[in-house]
């Protein structure tokens, strides 16, 4: 009898530590996956009544249910610029790529992948921190 709960107890604990092994590769899979989201392939074609940054960006990111934030005064200001001239239609980029073609060489992109929130800053604000 003792040594067929203690098999039990064996059984239990290999199950266990397999189960554990399964939920860290699909935790871990799952967290790459997340990361991946903005490396996706995408051709950069934007609709006719997409005229600023932020528009753009915003329609670039409703693919993987990500948001644009735009609660500071210089995201604001970033997402509320005409798009720039002389942008890649119809390349084929990853969307970080197509984000940073619609800004300045002075503004950053900042993504936060866990909560699925893209927002803009200055460049030069983001050096100096």
């Amino acid at each position: 009898m003792f040594s067929a709960c203690r098999f039990a107890d064996y059984w239990e604990i290999r199950m266990i530590k397999k189960l554990v092994i399964v939920l860290c590769i699909v935790c871990a899979s799952y967290a790459q996956a997340e990361v991946k989201h903005l490396k996706s392939q995408m051709r950069f074609i934007l609709p006719a009544d997409v005229t600023t940054v932020g528009e753009a960006a915003q329609f670039f990111l409703d693919t993987h249910q990500y948001r644009l934030l735009e609660k500071s005064d210089e995201a604001r200001r970033i997402a509320n610029k005409s798009l720039p001239a002389g942008l890649p239609y119809e390349g084929l980029m990853t969307i970080e790529e197509a984000l940073l073609e619609l800004t300045s060489d002075d503004d950053a992109i900042l993504i936060d992948s866990r909560n699925r929130l893209v927002t803009f800053n200055s460049l030069e604000r983001e050096l100096s921190k």
